[in-house]
């Protein structure tokens, strides 16, 4: 479902996109490095197909170059069961060709609006939205998990579309969860719940990679690595690396014995998601030095005096430490997912501001 984030402080001019229910801004941009999260259960707005429709009826071709602009007007443009595209699967060339089509007027109609960014998604749940030799292609695409037989590469065909029309595309990678018993048994030996069990945990339903693992952790180094080397995407957007929620129970006792190393378990929780996310960071800047990375976050940081029964936050709930991310050089910048209102936005907001003042951060 369309995610869309703007450069607007709240109390001044709404960005209004066809009645779009919504007010969203972007508190500090973020452009290059000077040196060159299901997602129905996280959208409350109309697919990007609906929402967009009428704004644009002829190709927009703008030339490409890297934005010096001082903020970033992105939309999150999401794949997994065909949300905002593709549409219908495709088996013929006639059928292949119209899913080119759907996406072209889609980016048309988001140039035209003014947007300069598209997070795209291509990692979905253990599967791809590309061809690769680490994971097989989504299903979404053909009808059939792991067919590949189209004539076209869906993540260059984005990327080069993108880039016509002055948009810069990000890579939304997925980054831990790999879906329900029936999608993972699915993928069967081609998926890597079918290759590597050990490496999964069952938790509410959904199965997940264990980050307390090295070798998961290298897996999505591997998997990250693979993909900027292969494709000129502009950043790399990781969604989910995260433990789960209701986290207490997720059964990660053996990795903890064999790893924790005596730390206390929700130490250790917090070091293996920054140790997945400074491998990756490695890794990418060692090949792309150029590419943006980022990541999605709760949208609260942590539990505040004044409001202590507020429900989940980064630190304390899911693990996640962006003050430590952002210390040791890991992300260019983090999308909070600040889905609140009243009492529970302003004074949440000002503390990840406090927090991390020198980090950009987008509202989501």
């Amino acid at each position: 479902m369309i995610r869309i984030t703007t450069h607007r402080g709240r109390g001044e001019v709404r960005a209004i996109l066809l009645s779009l229910l919504c007010s969203l801004f972007l508190l500090q941009g973020c452009a290059t490095r000077k040196s060159k999260e299901s997602e129905p259960r996280r959208a409350t707005s109309a697919p990007l197909r609906e929402v967009l429709s009428p704004i644009a009826q002829k190709s927009v071709v703008i030339p490409f170059k890297y934005s010096k602009e001082p903020e970033i007007r992105g939309v999150w443009l999401t794949t997994i069961y065909g949300l905002d595209w593709p549409h219908a699967p495709a088996t013929t060339r006639n059928a292949m060709r119209k899913q080119r089509e759907e996406l072209c007027q889609i980016l048309d109609r988001l140039a035209s609006a003014n947007f300069n960014t598209v997070f795209f998604q291509v990692r979905l749940r253990g599967d791809l939205l590309y061809s690769s030799d680490i994971e097989p292609m989504a299903s979404i695409l053909t009808g059939k998990s792991g067919f590949t037989h189209l004539d076209y590469d869906p993540l260059a065909f984005a990327v080069e579309e993108c880039h016509k029309r002055g948009l810069t595309l990000h890579a939304w990678i997925v980054t831990l969860p790999i879906g329900t018993d029936k999608h993972v048994k699915s993928l069967g030996n081609r998926g890597v719940w079918g290759r590597h069990r050990s490496w999964c945990i069952s938790h509410k339903g959904e199965w997940y990679l264990d980050p307390g693992l090295p070798e998961v952790r290298q897996y999505i180094a591997s998997l990250s690595k693979d993909l900027v080397k292969r494709y000129d995407v502009d950043g790399i957007h990781f969604d989910y690396i995260r433990y789960p929620e209701h986290a207490s129970s997720f059964k990660d006792q053996a990795s903890y014995l064999k790893y924790g190393k005596g730390k206390e378990k929700n130490v250790w929780r917090v070091e293996n998601i920054s140790s997945l996310l400074r491998e990756v960071a490695q890794d990418i800047r060692a090949l792309k030095p150029h590419v943006l990375i980022s990541a999605a976050t709760l949208g609260k940081f942590r539990t505040l005096p004044d409001y202590p029964k507020v429900g989940w936050t980064c630190r304390e709930s899911v693990f996640q430490d962006p003050i430590r991310w952002h210390k040791e050089g890991s992300i260019d910048f983090i999308v909070p997912m600040m889905y609140y209102k009243d009492h529970l936005f302003d004074p949440f907001l000002f503390d990840w501001k406090k927090q991390i003042p020198s980090l950009p951060l987008w509202r989501d």
